[in-house]
């Protein structure tokens, strides 16, 4: 670090300095702020600031004092260690009776800084070790002359604050260690303050580190003061918690007592020798404890006027004790006995969590006017997100059924209470809530032992508290969706619950409580999969009016949008497993207006598609859906605002749902009405998830409705002329092809479809593209290949030339494959137009270089079937293209084989290794639409009596080989069948022993066969 002299003129203006550095003006500021970084840089600066701030306390302003406790904090590790060391000094001096809780804060800071720097200094340095045992015996001797509370609590700060600088093992923090016994007597004093419950929380961050590396001399002395200080800790643990509306010194108590409860959790579970001296008194002791506070702790739930802080510090209390009981639950040498105390009192036990698992009023009102927030809670708690005292008193009670093996029993008398009296629905919510918690989580056998009650409690359910008040009813569903989901665990037929259960759930679903109709979603998330598709599709009509007027309730949003939407698909999916013509004719409409509604939400995109997808399918409603393509299209073409722009990728697999799974009319209209927005979306947009969806949906467009090839689309491309120079070899950019992405709609052109399909290709594989984002790019690729009937000739070979040339610079085999595929599709339809292109650029044989030593690593069938069968074409010419006779071909296979073959002998080789390839189809992906291996697996099981001709065509593996071939292979095979006598010598060295058997007999099945 560079030294700069520090004038005498720079400290007298210090003071000005350090105002304009307060300044509300960001100019004037800023300015000091640089200039204050300047003088940093000075030697001795830092601590002529330390001593201005402290050596003119009754002249210097606390704001002055803070700002530069504020700067030593950012630049005291930048300063010589010397300056550090006088900086120190001069804090150390003034900190132990510092009366200002902030300046205590940042002094404390900067001096844990200064220390830890020291640390890192190698110890042979003997002024810093120097500097470093000094600072210890001061740290030492003033603890033990605290004579003040502010004393106290200035020396918590400190330790605090080096702790948490300072790495386990270091010097200074080994010797905080020695103060143990002084904390732990802070912490049980007769007269609890505020440094107690700073000082039970540095042992935690002190003595928790430390136990787990297991250091010899440290686990003695934490062990050693454990033990001396456990009747007394252990005592405190049992301390009652004070009313929130009482004095301060009550909060400072209650949080005391929150730390010592959280202390006994974690030293219980870091090791065991910690656990030698809990008994069942304790466990006894604080249960008791919990009862005799249920009134205060109540009485916080219920009381808005009580503090937040004050209120949330007795929930954390209770919380920590039910947490601190479950863990005693878990060791084996109490197990015993807690389970008999437990037993032999499950009534009163069972009270104490019952009150602790009731609901307040305020949660309850807060849950009938924002269903979310029961929705979120549920969420949290099936994921199992456990920190209140609800929360914690069930899971207390759920270890106990799991533990100590009265399952049956608990719930039994849980079961009682919902029986014998007429208990308050508070009272019956919370019975239900821990009823739940218990069937949820409880292992399978426990819960068994009481499968007779099972009965009994859906009776209760469904007689008494599904027709309760909200609140109740709401869990009472919520209880029946576990009971569904446990039944299905244990292949219990649900189906005739299921249809009692529906009706009662559409009512729920129809009510007025936005908390009832969320529960009957839920509900129904578990519902339909178990309910036989007749009782679904009778109540259905019911069902979908009221998830629509829920839907478009104008008070509906977050959580409870997104259920119901989820609940609708599902329902209407399980409905269309028999009858597709469920939906109401409205649906449509209610849809978009929803979408519409909530266009806004990022979350309602991928539900509306899912939704949309089932109810494309439906037999009737097309004039419904063609009277929002206005709209779909306007948000294709940026013509809405900035949030339907974000709705673009949705839109765009909502035409997708329309040309894969719509009628044939209503695709017909789409690609009529979308192409022209489609591909301008294509040639104008950047975004790579835009571009893969959009792609998607026009390969099916063209695939459902290749009749558009011959038709005009308007799209903003001056100039149609410039892409077809790539014939003459010139590299295009993208913004080469679409100068200008953003027309306005009055200067788009009508242009043909053809041209712009192979503009699109260009734009996809332009050199600029990062192959990466040509993973997916062969669907598209292959759609426009196979609708190449109605181009031009020139168009034609620009798509073959450009497909091509991108070929030559791919490196993955991924890419290879879905650059080849159309290249395939390319090749059967216009074989002479493919060799001329490729010969007169002189990349044929290149290109086949490229191609033809892949074909034993493709795993996409169709790109496999594709390319034999167009090689298979190009070989049966009779005779070969004479411009290709005596063309040798370089062949490079992934084992790094080098050598080089006749281009019609490398041909036969190539169709060779892809009939193997297709004899295997488990080293397959299957494209969408086909079976998979497990598909077919299932199909052969469900259809044993299918005729010949379809058992004939189906692929079976056997060692290797295939007993049976598909029609693809067999068609492939008796292609290649007759050129195996001129070509199979000469391949023959290309092959291993195992592949030449495995094709041989692929031949001799089908000759068998014909």
């Amino acid at each position: 670090m560079a030294i700069v002299a520090l004038s005498m003129t720079d400290l007298k203006e210090l003071p000005a300095l350090l105002e304009r550095a307060l300044s509300s003006e960001n100019s004037v500021r800023f300015q000091a702020e640089q200039e204050i970084d300047r003088l940093t840089l000075s030697q001795g600066f830092l601590s002529q600031l330390s001593r201005y701030a402290y050596l003119n306390l009754e002249t210097v302003p606390r704001s002055h004092r803070l700002l530069v406790l504020t700067v030593l904090r950012r630049k005291v590790s930048l300063i010589a260690i010397e300056e550090c060391f006088e900086v120190s000094k001069i804090l150390m001096d003034f900190f132990p009776l510092e009366e200002d809780p902030p300046v205590a804060n940042l002094s404390a800071a900067v001096i844990s800084i200064i220390v830890s720097r020291m640390e890192s200094i190698k110890t042979e340095n003997m002024v810093v070790s120097g500097s470093l045992h000094f600072f210890i015996k001061w740290l030492s001797d003033e603890f033990f002359k605290f004579n003040s509370n502010r004393h106290e609590l200035n020396f918590m700060i400190l330790l605090s604050e080096l702790i948490n600088h300072l790495p386990v093992g270091s010097i200074t923090r080994n010797e905080i260690f020695s103060l143990i016994p002084l904390l732990f007597q802070l912490v049980v004093s007769n007269t609890p303050r505020e440094a107690s419950y700073l000082a039970v929380n540095l042992l935690r961050e002190l003595i928790l580190p430390a136990i787990s590396i297991r250091e010899f001399f440290l686990s003695g002395l934490i062990k050693k003061t454990w033990e001396d200080f456990f009747p007394a800790l252990s005592g405190a643990l049992l301390t009652p918690f004070f009313s929130s509306k009482g004095e301060p010194e009550y909060l400072v108590r209650n949080r005391l007592t929150l730390g010592i409860t959280a202390l006994f959790n974690d030293m219980l579970q870091v090791d065991k020798w910690t656990r030698k001296r809990m008994t069942a008194n304790i466990f006894c002791g604080l249960l008791t404890r919990i009862e005799a506070d249920s009134n205060v702790y109540l009485e916080t739930l219920e009381n808005d006027e009580n503090d937040d802080d004050a209120s949330l510090v007795i929930q954390q209390i209770a919380a920590k004790r039910w947490e601190l009981l479950g863990f005693m639950v878990h060791l084996k040498t109490l197990r015993s006995d807690l389970g008999k105390a437990i037993i032999n009192n499950l009534s009163s036990f069972l009270n104490v969590v019952l009150l602790h698992t009731m609901l307040c009023d305020k949660e309850a009102e807060e849950w009938l006017i924002e269903a979310n927030d029961f929705l979120r809670k549920e969420e949290e708690r099936e994921d199992e997100v456990l920190w209140n005292v609800r929360d914690t008193a069930a899971e207390f009670c759920r270890i106990c059924v799991s533990l100590l093996g009265d399952g049956g029993k608990i719930v039994r008398a849980l079961l009682d209470f919902l029986i014998s009296a007429e208990e308050s629905w508070k009272k019956r919510e919370s019975i239900l809530f821990v009823l739940e918690v218990l069937l949820r989580r409880c292992p399978r056998e426990t819960i068994l032992r009481g499968v007779g009650c099972h009965s009994q409690l859906l009776q209760v359910l469904l007689e008494k508290d599904i027709q309760g008040p909200a609140i109740l009813s709401s869990r009472a569903l919520s209880l029946l969706g576990i009971l569904l989901s446990m039944m299905k665990r244990e292949r219990i037929g649900a189906e005739s619950l299921c249809a009692s259960l529906i009706p009662q759930a559409v009512v729920s679903l129809s009510s007025s409580v936005p908390l009832l109709r969320a529960a009957a979603c839920k509900l129904f998330h578990r519902l339909i999969p178990l309910a036989h598709v007749d009782d679904a599709l009778t109540f259905f009509a019911k069902g979908q009016e009221a998830l629509f007027s829920l839907l478009l309730n104008e008070s509906t949003s977050g959580e409870l949008l997104y259920v119901c939407l989820e609940v609708h698909t599902e329902w209407i999916a399980r409905c269309h497993s028999k009858r597709r013509d469920v939906a109401s004719s409205e649906s449509y409409n209610n849809l978009f207006l929803c979408w519409r509604n909530h266009i806004r939400d990022p979350n309602m995109g991928e539900l509306v598609v899912s939704f949309f997808g089932e109810l494309i399918t439906e037999y009737s409603g097309d004039e419904f859906l063609t009277g929002h393509f206005s709209w779909l299209a306007d948000v294709l073409n940026s013509s809405c605002g900035t949030a339907e722009h974000c709705v673009v990728p949705f839109v765009v697999q909502i035409l997708t749902c329309i040309f894969e799974k719509g009628s044939d009319e209503v695709a017909r209209k789409g690609a009529e009405f979308f192409a022209g927005a489609l591909c301008r979306l294509l040639l104008g947009t950047e975004e790579s998830s835009i571009i893969s969806s959009a792609s998607n949906c026009l390969a099916a467009l063209l695939q459902r409705s290749p009749q558009v090839g011959a038709m005009t689309v308007p799209v903003a491309i001056p100039s149609m002329e410039k892409p077809f120079s790539v014939l003459n070899g010139e590299n295009l950019s993208c913004s080469d092809l679409v100068e200008v992405p953003t027309l306005q709609r009055d200067e788009l052109k009508p242009q043909p479809f053809s041209s712009v399909l192979v503009t699109i290709a260009m734009k996809m594989l332009g050199e600029e593209i990062k192959e990466a984002l040509l993973m997916n790019v062969g669907g598209v690729l292959v759609a426009i290949a196979q609708n190449t009937s109605v181009f031009q000739d020139d168009e034609i070979e620009i798509l073959i030339i450009t497909i091509v040339r991108r070929l030559m610079r791919v490196r993955t085999d991924t890419v290879t494959q879905e650059l080849v595929f159309p290249l395939a599709v390319l090749m059967k339809l216009h074989m002479h137009a493919f060799i001329n292109v490729l010969w007169s650029s002189g990349i044929l044989i290149e290109m086949f270089s490229v191609w033809l030593p892949k074909m034993s690593v493709f795993t996409v069938k169709g790109a496999l079937f594709h390319s034999c069968d167009a090689l298979l074409d190009l070989l049966m010419q009779c005779p070969l293209d004479e411009r290709l006779c005596g063309q040798l071909l370089a062949w490079i296979e992934e084992d790094c084989k080098r050598g080089s073959l006749p281009l019609d002998v490398a041909l036969f080789v190539a169709v060779g290794k892809g009939l193997l390839n297709l004899a295997t189809p488990a080293s397959l992906d299957y494209e969408e639409g086909e079976e998979s291996e497990e598909e077919m697996e299932i199909s052969e099981e469900e259809g044993e009596n299918e005729p010949e001709e379809d058992q004939e065509n189906k692929v079976v593996e056997q060692e290797g080989v295939t007993g049976e071939v598909s029609h693809e292979l067999r068609y492939l095979l008796q292609k290649i069948s007759p050129l195996v006598t001129n070509y199979g010598p000469a391949a023959s060295v290309c092959f291993s022993r195992s592949e030449l058997k495995n094709l041989s007999d692929l031949l001799d099945a089908v000759t068998a066969s014909s």
